[in-house]
């Protein structure tokens, strides 16, 4: 219960109803973040397990944004990025990797992938939602 009331406490103010869409093959992963999204900034999170429920959900719920794990045990995260980019339905939705390694080479190697940006897992619930929205522009 003290959780709750501090997670309410230091809840960022709602700039809009948003839409994110997390693709992870880790439940924790996935539970995680839904709780900080949804608690802290307040925005609705859709959930897929596999990259092919998150390209049919992305095609057809459009959301404001992407979170996906790079490296799922059964799918290709880069080849996913690919379809995403390449399909006239989703182009323009931002995608940010989530990603055990996200220092400086790897950074690197995603500039031109034209990806948003990454964020190391394991992350931290209360910073997450300040992270999408930094990187993403997005006024608090």
């Amino acid at each position: 219960m003290q959780t709750c009331r501090l997670a309410h406490r230091e809840r960022m103010p709602t700039m809009s109803s948003k839409k994110i869409l997390v693709v992870d093959d880790e439940v924790t992963t996935l539970e995680m973040a839904r709780f900080s999204l949804e608690l802290m900034a307040g925005w609705e999170v859709l959930m897929a397990f596999t990259v092919t429920d998150g390209l049919v959900m992305a095609r057809e719920k459009q959301p404001d944004a992407i979170l996906m794990e790079l490296k799922m045990r059964q799918d290709d995260g880069p080849a996913t990025l690919r379809r995403l980019q390449s399909d006239e339905t989703t182009k323009h939705i931002p995608v940010i990797l989530l990603t055990e390694r996200s220092g400086p080479a790897e950074r690197n190697k995603h500039n031109d992938s034209g990806v948003a940006g990454l964020i190391r897992k394991p992350f931290h619930a209360m910073d997450l939602p300040r992270q999408v929205t930094t990187l993403l522009g997005w006024s608090p």
